[in-house]
């Protein structure tokens, strides 16, 4: 016989600690909360709850981070894609990740991302999921052409490492993948600048294959760089980024650097306002499918990079 304020271990080697019956539902049903996590359970089986069997939904069984929640807790019938469990649990491993190489942050393999509160809980997850303008029709599109939606930190907030609903939004992939933000394989050079294999000069290379364009590409030899008649300007603009960095390069490449520097970021905007203008309102089988939010879309259209980035 169970009665209210009774208390037993539950999980193996009681992982989640100790429930206790707050209330009798029926002769075979009680509601119980979880000390350690206040978690609560409506309707727990009897035998379960003395056998100990019962599961904490808000234990964080993910990662040590993230807990599935009222969905599961509750037994609320809603009926999710499960393709929100995927784009989840790779958020929670990305804030879980500890693997940090503190002495050069720039080569680290990890994001040294954060979450909200209530971007642990799948449940809430699930509901701010649901509640994106731009999510059904997101996974239509994904279903129809293969073309999976994302969960995006990085466009609403500019280097941004914490997810939340106001910092992150759902887009294509494409467009996830739109903004190169990774410095692990950028070396000594800034974003989109690369050392041509020759030695002698710097240069720019970028795909555009959302569009079924070729590659941009284009080279900034040093030496025909430096009778450049803005060369201060643009040795001023490299100087910004290395000392940002505290890395160095020799002096002739600073001028070849700065001025390949700024077209890429000419060119990529470019490519990158075309792109989301595909996206906003993209046109398959004679409809039109809203793939990117207006805050998206926005901040997309009027990105701007700098040398430090």
């Amino acid at each position: 016989m169970v009665s209210v304020g009774d208390r037993v271990l539950q999980g193996k080697d009681g992982i989640y600690g100790y429930a206790v019956c707050t209330k009798r539902v029926s002769t075979s049903r009680i509601d119980v909360v979880f000390e350690n996590t206040n978690g609560v359970r409506l309707g727990c089986n009897i035998g379960d709850f003395t056998r100990g069997a019962l599961k904490d939904y808000f234990y964080p069984s993910m990662y040590g981070i993230g807990y599935l929640g009222e969905l599961y807790a509750y037994k609320l019938s809603k009926d999710f894609d499960k393709s929100i469990q995927s784009r989840w649990n790779d958020m929670i491993r990305r804030v879980a990740c500890t693997d940090v190489n503190v002495d050069n942050s720039r080569m680290s393999k990890c994001y040294l991302a954060t979450c909200s509160d209530d971007f642990k809980n799948f449940s809430k997850f699930v509901d701010w999921v649901y509640s994106c303008d731009n999510f059904s029709d997101l996974l239509e599109f994904s279903k129809i052409t293969g073309v999976a939606y994302c969960l995006d930190k990085d466009i609403l907030v500019k280097n941004n490492k914490h997810y939340s609903a106001e910092t992150c939004s759902l887009v294509p992939a494409p467009i996830n993948n739109l903004i190169d933000f990774s410095n692990t394989h950028r070396g000594s050079y800034p974003l989109g600048v690369k050392l041509h294999s020759g030695g002698v000069a710097v240069y720019v290379m970028f795909g555009r294959d959302i569009l079924g364009l070729p590659r941009y590409a284009k080279i900034f030899n040093f030496k025909k760089c430096n009778i450049n008649p803005n060369k201060d300007y643009y040795i001023a603009l490299a100087d910004k980024f290395y000392s940002h960095y505290g890395l160095s390069v020799a002096q002739y490449q600073k001028c070849a650097i700065g001025m390949a520097f700024e077209d890429f970021c000419i060119e990529k905007k470019k490519y990158m306002k075309d792109v989301a203008n595909l996206y906003k309102n993209y046109e398959l089988n004679g409809k039109i499918y809203n793939l990117l939010s207006n805050e998206a879309y926005n901040s997309i259209i009027n990105w701007e990079f700098d040398i430090s980035d």
